[in-house]
């Protein structure tokens, strides 16, 4: 992959921003967002890396039986050298993993009462692709819509959920792209959904 001039990180780091804009204003009163700092951004582009996190978005709360709603932006520094079959997905699930530095213990700390999700399907990810029908696509990012069911049996409280970005390797060992954390509540069936504090 070709690097990027300083210009090219510059106008495509603006992009990007905006189009965490748009997926903060068309979020919903019950949904947080976590956007990438401008710095981040520009490292991120400037790093060679195939893929990186754009920012995402989720459900502050549900009640036992209910959903998590989750959105996650996936940018392409270089969508041309993304190949048809990119293998390239994004794995969420819930566990107070998002402290270990260590990759391998990381992705094991999981509780086991909660889905593991894995998105998109065969062959992975590609530039272009929208699984959010409010929001469009774009030929530099992709944005995947994740659904994580709360289960009936757990307790009201606040639970870690975690977001990788990774390359699976076909014959070798794959390549982690990023990672990312949120929290949500479960909250009791008579209670009122949690609303985001608005990012000023």
């Amino acid at each position: 992959m070709a690097a990027l001039t300083a210009a090219q990180i510059e106008e495509r780091a603006a992009t990007i921003l905006d189009a965490q804009k748009q997926m903060r204003e068309r979020g919903t009163d019950e949904q947080a967002f976590a956007p990438v700092a401008r710095e981040d951004i520009e490292t991120g582009l400037g790093s060679g890396a195939v893929a990186m996190l754009g920012g995402f978005g989720w459900t502050m709360s549900a009640p036992p039986g209910g959903i998590i709603d989750g959105r996650v932006s996936v940018d392409f520094p270089d969508p041309a050298a993304v190949a048809a079959q990119s293998h390239i997905y994004v794995h969420v699930w819930v566990g107070s993993g998002n402290i270990d530095p260590q990759l391998g213990t990381f992705l094991m700390n999981v509780d086991q009462r909660f889905p593991r999700l894995t998105q998109p399907r065969l062959p992975g990810l590609r530039p272009g692709i929208s699984q959010v029908p409010e929001l469009p696509a774009f030929p530099d990012r992709s944005l995947l819509a994740f659904r994580l069911r709360i289960p009936f049996e757990v307790e009201e409280s606040t639970y870690l959920a975690n977001i990788c970005l990774m390359k699976r390797g076909t014959f070798d060992v794959g390549e982690y792209l990023g990672r990312g954390s949120f929290e949500f509540r479960v909250r009791g069936v008579d209670e009122p959904p949690d609303l985001a504090t608005p990012v000023r």
